[in-house]
Order: C-alpha cells, then structure tokens, then sequence
C-alpha cells in the first residue's frame, strides 16, 4: 500500500503475503435405507450365512465404515471400509448378528446408523447313509462304513462288543459270537454342517456246516 496526497504518493510498502483456507468438504450424512435386519434382537434369519449389507449411497461420501457384532461372542467380526453402499459378509452359520455403517470423506465420518439385528441359517445336519449287514461267524475282509455329504470325520462303535467289535477309523468287523450288534457312526462337524450320528443292524450268524 501506498500513502498519496496532493503532491504524490509514498513508496509502497513491503510486500507481505499470505493464503486463504482450502474449501471445507462438509462431513455427509448418515446412511439411510439399511437392510438386512430389525432394531430389536435376534432379528430374522437370512437365508445363506453370506449375508449381503446394504444401505442408501450419501452424497459426498467417499467411503463407509461397517462392523458387524457376533452377539453372543461379543466381538466384531467385520471391521472394514468400503466405497461402495453394499458389503458381502461371509458369517458363520446359527449365530446371532448385529450391524451398523457410517458415511466417510476426508472431513470425518458421520453419525452410525441404528443398530440393526439378524441371525444365520442354522447349520444343517449331515445326510448320513449306513446299511445294516449280515455276516457269518469268523468271516474276514467284512466292514460297515457310512457315506455322507460332509466332509468331517466318521468313527464307529459296536453296542455288543460280545457279538462283534468295529474299528472305529476304518469300520472293519471282527465277529466274536453269533447275535445282534447296534453299529454307530457318528460324523464331526465341518464345514457348514453340524454333527451327526446314525445306527444300523450288525448280525452275525453260525457257521453253516
């Protein structure tokens, strides 16, 4: 600036300089529309234990934040980011869930929406296949095994250990006396099916002479 009368003008003073403030992105709103689930527990059961997250996009959001709560272990099991206003969750089976999600940008992050609850399908049983068998006294090389369409383990037990006993990892038969034995298998859960355990028939007959 200068100082200016009748006759002139001053010099100008030293430059000095400075900036103004960036534009401030305002911080979005909350999401709106979210699905699945209710506001009180344990909500309803979906139909896959993936269970697709959904909400309203925001404008101004560049990404939200989710977590979901597995309710019972009290501890989250998603804890992500993600730009898009749907989220895949791959869960675990017959538990109890809550969800929540919230707008981003790089001011901040909104309020989270309601907490909302649902549950997983239970997982289901096994389909376990053991036919009863007849075998004579002292016969070799005879087994009963089982087939299912899980994957978990299958051990076996005989009820009559005086009429036959069973190798309980293979399911081989070693026959002792004539009668009846109650053979067991019983499968470990895997995967995303639960336990499961089915009978049948052992009998040994005599020798035919």
């Amino acid at each position: 600036v200068a100082a200016c009368n009748a006759t002139g003008c001053s010099g100008y003073t030293t430059l000095l300089y400075f900036q103004t403030p960036a534009a401030t992105v305002p911080i979005p709103s909350a999401p709106t529309g979210t699905s699945p689930g209710s506001t009180s527990s344990p909500g309803p059961t979906q139909s896959s234990s993936t269970v697709g997250l959904s909400w309203g996009a925001v404008s101004g959001a560049t990404y939200y934040d989710l977590g979901v709560t597995d309710i019972a272990a009290g501890s989250l099991v998603v804890n992500t980011t993600t730009t898009s206003p749907s989220y895949s969750a791959s869960l675990a089976a017959g538990k109890q869930y809550r969800w929540n999600v919230a707008a981003c940008n790089t001011t901040g992050c909104s309020g989270y929406t309601t907490l909302l609850y649902f549950q997983t399908q239970p997982a289901p049983t096994p389909t376990l296949s053991f036919a009863a068998k007849t075998v004579t006294l002292g016969a070799t090389g005879q087994a009963m095994t089982a087939t299912s369409n899980s994957t978990g383990a299958i051990s076996y037990i005989s009820s009559n250990t005086a009429v036959a006993t069973i190798n309980s990892s293979t399911g081989v038969l070693t026959t002792v006396a004539q009668g009846t034995s109650t053979i067991t298998a019983s499968q470990a859960a895997a995967g995303n099916y639960t336990a499961g355990s089915v009978s049948n028939t052992l009998t040994v007959n005599a020798v035919v002479t």
